[in-house]
């Protein structure tokens, strides 16, 4: 299932304030964010000791988004509100992101925040995405190239290899759970290094 906004029209931009930072900032359909004009008021104690209140314009403007290491584009809304642009676009054009779902890129560029590249999807669909746009390679993320890996493949392949040795003793030498030297051993994981031997 896809959320995202139908019949948008990508050459003229909309503006709709930030949800929960409605009358300070607001976010366009062109990935743009911008502070909007307005008075803050503040009191100040003078010479003789009297409180007055002073009201102080503020100028709207646009604001300058930060790229984050994974190629997203940030904001800064006030103080310690650091906000990734794609989701503020998302929130206020199609509604808040439902529960267990990510923000997806059509075309695959973290940068290109206009709503017509963006959608509500499920962590699959957006794990597709970047396999389909060449971010991922799935088959990259196999073995000991998984970000998560705590063996080699060399290791695993010890591992099959080791048919004198108990489950507990490969996984105290190893470092992992017995269930992992298991699961190494009955070819459940590790499944690309399959028929190779040691």
């Amino acid at each position: 299932m896809r959320v995202n906004a139908v019949n948008d029209n990508a050459t003229e931009e909309r503006w709709l304030p930030v949800v929960g930072f409605e009358g300070l900032y607001e976010v366009s359909n062109h990935g743009r964010v911008r502070s909007i004009d307005r008075v803050q008021s503040y009191e100040r104690v003078i010479a003789d000791g009297r409180v007055v209140r002073v009201d102080r314009n503020l100028k709207g403007r646009l604001l300058r988004a930060g790229t984050v290491e994974s190629g997203h584009q940030l904001v800064m809304l006030g103080r310690g509100h650091p906000k990734l642009v794609h989701a503020l676009v998302l929130t206020a054009f199609v509604g808040p992101r439902p529960a267990g779902y990510d923000s997806c890129h059509h075309d695959g560029d973290p940068a290109n925040n206009h709503l017509v590249n963006l959608r509500w999807g499920t962590r699959s669909e957006n794990m597709q995405d970047a396999i389909r746009h060449g971010t991922i390679n799935r088959d990259g993320m196999k073995g000991e190239a998984h970000p998560r890996a705590k063996l080699t493949d060399a290791a695993v392949l010890a591992i099959r290899a080791a048919n004198d040795a108990s489950t507990e003793q490969l996984a105290s030498a190893y470092g992992v759970s017995r269930s992992a030297i298991k699961s190494v051993r009955s070819g459940k994981s590790w499944t690309h290094l399959k028929g190779e031997a040691a």
